[in-house]
């Protein structure tokens, strides 16, 4: 029986030091693959994903900690994606009057990917900033999600381009200095809705989102 047990033993070592001389690299490849794949999902199970994302553009630097909007708009906001959560994202974008540095220049050219391809759905741009990017050709038109008719009238409130209305000044916004923005010289524009987002209900959702949260700040 032992010689039996010994020879079983040493067939098996055999077969496996052949089979590791020829797929040794084989072998790695796949353990190394299938890590990536049980990282990525994990990732992905983990992973938020936000019902509104709001870009802050400003040309004075503004912490994203203290940007603190967790919750605050909950009420008016509805779950877009059907996760079971109401996630607000807003990331802060510092674009100087002046781009000199590598960082000036990089953080540029982001707000131009976030123009032309981001999942923002709506940007609130300090005035230095508004009137460097109300150019683009990026917006859509503010009556598509709001009615502007009260504010036609009120001098400086609407930003408007070949007579459209792009843009609106979030001056005197009394939720903006309930969440302690000490800048209130800010307006809200928002993103062109893309060709393929616009029979995608999550994202229309986003928008309408972005849409409800805008109503708010003009309280």
């Amino acid at each position: 029986m032992n010689e039996r047990q010994n020879t079983e033993k040493t067939g098996f070592k055999a077969k496996w030091d052949n089979y590791w001389y020829y797929y040794k690299m084989h072998t790695w490849a796949a353990i190394f693959v299938v890590f990536v794949m049980i990282v990525t999902i994990t990732q992905c199970v983990q992973t938020v994903k936000p019902d509104v994302t709001i870009d802050l553009v400003t040309s004075v630097a503004v912490a994203d900690s203290n940007i603190s909007l967790g919750g605050v708009f909950d009420d008016v906001i509805t779950d877009a994606n059907s996760d079971g959560k109401k996630q607000l994202n807003i990331a802060t974008l510092y674009l100087p009057e002046e781009l000199k540095s590598e960082q000036d220049i990089a953080m540029q050219q982001k707000m131009m990917i976030e123009l032309a391809a981001g999942e923002v759905s709506m940007f609130i741009f300090d005035k230095m900033n508004i009137d460097r990017y109300i150019t683009q050709d990026a917006y859509s038109p503010l009556s598509d999600f709001i009615d502007i008719t009260p504010y036609e009238d009120i001098e400086g409130k609407l930003i408007k381009r070949d007579g459209v209305a792009y843009g609106i000044s979030l001056k005197g916004s009394q939720k903006l200095s309930e969440l302690g923005f000490l800048v209130d010289d800010l307006y809200a524009v928002f993103r062109f809705v893309p060709r393929d987002a616009q029979k995608d209900e999550a994202k229309l959702a986003e928008y309408k989102n972005a849409a409800a949260i805008l109503q708010e700040l003009l309280k």
